[in-house]
């Protein structure tokens, strides 16, 4: 049995797809929008939220209420695509807290507490540690009362809000020893 051989050869063209790229991740602030800008393709369609202006076009506008992905098909002049994506966060507002008021003796230490933020400043800074943080530790050295002002953000200042804590800080009793007659 030698049987029939034969061979055939033919050329085939093998087209790279596009290098799509949706762009670098980002951070918005809540209420506001982003123009998306991507790049690597001849046209884009982007996949259907309810939250991006246009599919169809390169660079719609998004306006996110929450973090939320958006995804891109791009095509170049051979009709190849590719897919990317960009993730856009969106900042929430925040409502700060503080603690109570207090008083204490010259001398005497009191930590100051504030939460809901993600950066503090204490104001004034006057007997404080570190007017740069959360929970800054007041040393009294003075006769004296303070209302601190704390303003809390996030790292982009989308949000900003305020809050007082008032210090009273009183002398040391003094004794005095009378000599009885």
């Amino acid at each position: 049995n030698a049987g029939c051989a034969d061979t055939a050869y033919r050329q085939i063209n093998l087209l790279a797809p596009p290098d799509v790229n949706a762009g670098i991740d980002t951070t918005i602030c809540k209420f506001g929008n982003y123009v998306l800008q991507p790049s690597g393709a001849l046209n884009y369609v982007w996949e259907y939220n309810p939250d991006i202006s246009c599919m169809n076009c390169a660079n719609p506008t998004v306006s996110p209420d929450s973090t939320t992905t958006f995804v891109v098909h791009g095509t170049n002049a051979l009709g190849c695509s590719a897919v990317d994506s960009i993730t856009v966060q969106v900042i929430q507002p925040g409502s700060l807290a503080t603690s109570g008021n207090d008083s204490l003796c010259i001398g005497g230490t009191v930590q100051l507490h504030a939460e809901g933020s993600i950066e503090y400043t204490w104001s004034p800074s006057t007997f404080l540690d570190n007017p740069f943080i959360a929970n800054p530790v007041m040393h009294a050295t003075k006769d004296t009362v303070i209302n601190y002002q704390v303003t809390g953000s996030d790292r982009k200042n989308c949000f900003v809000d305020t809050g007082v804590v008032r210090i009273k800080v009183f002398p040391i009793p003094g004794m005095q020893i009378l000599k009885d007659n």
